[in-house]
């Protein structure tokens, strides 16, 4: 995945784009407000460092984009959102 926007292959806000689009989607069809998206799978992502970067980036361009202004995206683990639909 390219993150540096002057990099003619640059596409990362299309994806995120892309990314609310589908949760949208989603959403519209759920009982709730709260939707749990994992991302990756066992062994996909063997360095952490990376996964998080692009994470970051995808947080920040979340921002940038303005879709933090409808949809809330953060950092969670299965355990946490269980709790918190509990």
């Amino acid at each position: 995945m390219i993150l540096k926007e002057d990099n003619p292959g640059f596409k990362f806000d299309k994806v995120v784009k892309a990314l609310y689009q589908e949760m949208s989607e989603y959403l519209d069809n759920e009982r709730t407000n709260q939707v749990f998206r994992p991302f990756g799978c066992d062994m996909a992502f063997v360095d952490a460092k990376i996964n998080y970067k692009i994470m970051d980036e995808l947080f920040r361009w979340w921002k940038k984009l303005g879709l933090d202004k409808d949809m809330e995206i953060r950092y969670s683990t299965p355990t946490r959102f269980a709790k918190e639909m509990a």
